[in-house]
Parts: C-alpha cells; structure tokens; sequence
C-alpha cells in the first residue's frame, strides 16, 4: 500500500527500533522525514505528541505506539490534523480500546500475539 501523495513525503515519528525500522525501509520509496519522541535519560519521556502544526506537509504520519525491545509504550494518540495517521499495532493491537475513527491505517503483523505466524490485519479508512 502506497499512500504518499502529492505531497511526496512523510514524517515517521521514531520511538525505537521498531518505528526506526520502518522508517529505514520506507526511505527506499519516498522522502521521509524523522523525528524523535522518545527522550532517553534518568527517565524515558516521551515528547510532546502535537503535530498538527506540519502535519500538513506530508501525506501521512506513522508511528509504532509500542516499542517492545525498549518497553516504551505510547497511549496518547499523536495529533497530526488532517494528514493520515498510520500505526504499526503489531505489539499490543486487541490490547485495550482504541478509537480507530483517529487513524487512516492501522497494520499489525499477527505474529506477536498468539495468532498464526504470517497472518496480518489491516484496517485501512478514507
């Protein structure tokens, strides 16, 4: 699924290795953007999550709200106005109530629950 636009970018919001990952691999098909919102010290704090202010510059903004080697867990939704909010739910998808009328994608490799390895799930809106 492709969902840059004419916009021609995206900015992936990196809390880990998992969002880092994909930001990795999406570099191979399109001008993306980074940024850190996970400030490791003393204490992990995870940064302001209001992108609405250049949220429209980029024809989506992803973000894996569960980064599971670091144990860093996001459970505010990022606010990114009307861009479309794409989510990588493989880690705790099915994990607690989430409203999905806040996200255009939601993508989950089923392998880390307790479902049948190679099965995926997808919710995409718009």
């Amino acid at each position: 699924m492709n969902l840059i636009g004419k916009k021609g970018k995206a900015l992936y919001l990196n809390s880990g290795h998992w969002s880092a990952t994909a930001a990795k691999e999406a570099r191979n098909f399109a001008e993306i953007d980074e940024i850190t919102i996970v400030e490791n010290g003393e204490q992990t704090r995870i940064t302001d999550l209001d992108f609405s202010h250049i949220a429209d510059q980029y024809d989506y903004v992803h973000y894996c709200p569960n980064e599971t080697i670091s144990g860093v867990e996001i459970f505010d939704v990022p606010n990114v106005g009307d861009a479309v909010l794409v989510a990588d739910m493989s880690s705790n998808i099915l994990s607690r109530q989430i409203d999905i009328s806040k996200f255009g994608v939601i993508y989950a490799g089923a392998q880390k629950k307790s479902w049948p390895c190679g099965y995926y799930v997808s919710d995409y809106s718009r």
